[in-house]
């Protein structure tokens, strides 16, 4: 891979890396995925954005539980994708959702597990799956839109401008008082799938952009992984190294949404959203590169930047951390305990 740039490899962080890796070990890295909510915990209508009729008006890419309702009666307006593993759809979904997952909508052919299909696998895997050309799409998750984000941030980029989320994903659904259900869908007359706008490569950065913008102070790169993963005490299993690209500011994804136990996973109110990035130093006035650590994460950060905050000059650098540890000779930050 051709770099853009000779960068100065950081010999102290590679000499640390052991040493993290027993700390991880003593400390509790094995904790629970933070981007999984957890399951036992039933939902509760909170008195934020889930019925909050201003918000919805305000992002109008961003559907709530009610206006789904409504919708599911003309199944021919629009498609739902429920972008979480077969098994756990099969359990229970929201009326009418196809079932896709992770592994759909990556590249397996390429290094990286994060790696975006590209667009022919896309239109390929849509027509497979039923998905109705130039409608409406509609996409949600139980993990607070991490996974739905991504197939938004996929779709636009590739050209389909009618994408939405569900507001709560499935915690909104439920919390909203709607039944799930263990219908699977028919698909009895197929269409072909077909990107018919222009694609967005800007939603995209990669690497090189990356390494030859390190010391640029024009650009925020924005690390929305947890706290631990950030300053280097976390290493997740296909990290070679621990830290985080060399001048990121930190902010976890999941400070934009209701999450923890009993939460229905919704957005923040937009102004309470624009404080706490105008805090962090992100107030639209330059350009912000998302990352986390495979790109997921990093899609719903975007989202709320790009959509809900209107911040048009954003992208997401989609192999992310996973990528960028495995170049030695790419800098990297970290904090010591």
């Amino acid at each position: 891979m051709v770099l853009v740039g000779k960068m100065r490899m950081d010999i102290r962080l590679k000499s640390m890396t052991a040493f993290f890796a027993v700390l991880c070990l003593l400390s509790g890295c094995n904790d629970p995925d933070p981007e999984k909510p957890d399951r036992d915990q039933t939902p509760v209508a909170k008195s934020g954005t889930l019925t909050d009729d201003s918000f919805y008006k305000a992002v109008p890419s961003v559907l709530s539980p009610v206006a789904l309702n409504q919708m599911i009666s003309n199944p021919e307006s629009f498609t739902l994708l429920d972008i979480r593993p077969k098994e756990e759809y099969l359990a229970g979904h929201i009326p009418g959702a196809i079932q896709i997952w992770r592994s759909d909508i990556e590249d397996s052919t390429k290094a990286f597990f994060s790696t975006v299909a590209n667009r022919n696998q896309l239109e390929s895997l849509l027509s497979r799956k039923c998905v109705l050309p130039g409608k409406r799409i509609v996409a949600y998750d139980d993990k607070g839109n991490v996974n739905a984000a991504r197939m938004w941030w996929i779709l636009r980029m590739y050209g389909h401008e009618k994408v939405f989320l569900l507001n709560g994903g499935l915690q909104g659904w439920k919390a909203s008082g709607f039944e799930l259900d263990t219908k699977l869908p028919d698909c009895v007359n197929p269409q072909t799938f077909n990107f018919s706008g222009a694609e967005k490569p800007e939603m995209l950065t990669t690497i090189q952009t990356i390494a030859g913008n390190l010391k640029s102070d024009s650009i925020i790169f924005l690390d929305v992984r947890s706290r631990r993963e950030y300053t280097g005490e976390e290493i997740k299993e296909r990290s070679s190294r621990p830290g985080h690209i060399q001048g990121a500011i930190w902010m976890e994804y999941s400070k934009a949404i209701q999450a923890g136990q009993g939460e229905d996973f919704t957005f923040k109110p937009v102004e309470e959203l624009r404080k706490l990035y105008s805090d962090a130093g992100i107030d639209g006035s330059k350009p912000v590169i998302t990352y986390c650590y495979s790109g997921y994460r990093s899609s719903l950060s975007l989202f709320v930047l790009q959509e809900i905050l209107g911040y048009k000059q954003c992208s997401n650098y989609a192999a992310s951390w996973i990528e960028w540890s495995r170049v030695d000779s790419l800098p990297a930050d970290f904090i010591l305990p």
